[in-house]
C-alpha cells in the first residue's frame, strides 16, 4: 500500500482553500511521524450531514466538529 491523502469538500456553507488544507495535512503527517504507509481521508460536510453521520456511527444526537474512524489493524 502507498501513502494516500484524499480531501473532499461535500458542503457549500463555507469557502475552503483545499490546496492549503492539503498542504497543512501533508505537513502534519510528515512532522508528526505518521506511520507508513497511511491512508487519510478528510471529508468536509455541513451540519445536517454531520448530524446524520454522528447518529449512524456513534449513536449520538446532534452535530459535532469531528468524527474519526480508525481502520488500522490492531497489534497483539
Amino acid at each position: 500500500m502507498r501513502n494516500e491523502l484524499s480531501i473532499r469538500n461535500r458542503q457549500r456553507v463555507r469557502t475552503v482553500d483545499l490546496r492549503l488544507l492539503r498542504r497543512i495535512a501533508r505537513w502534519l503527517l510528515q512532522e508528526h511521524a505518521c506511520p507508513q504507509p497511511y491512508q487519510l481521508g478528510i471529508h468536509l460536510v455541513a451540519a445536517p450531514e454531520m448530524t446524520r453521520l454522528n447518529a449512524q456511527f456513534l449513536s449520538h444526537n446532534g452535530s459535532t466538529d469531528v468524527i474519526t474512524f480508525d481502520y488500522a489493524d490492531s497489534e497483539g
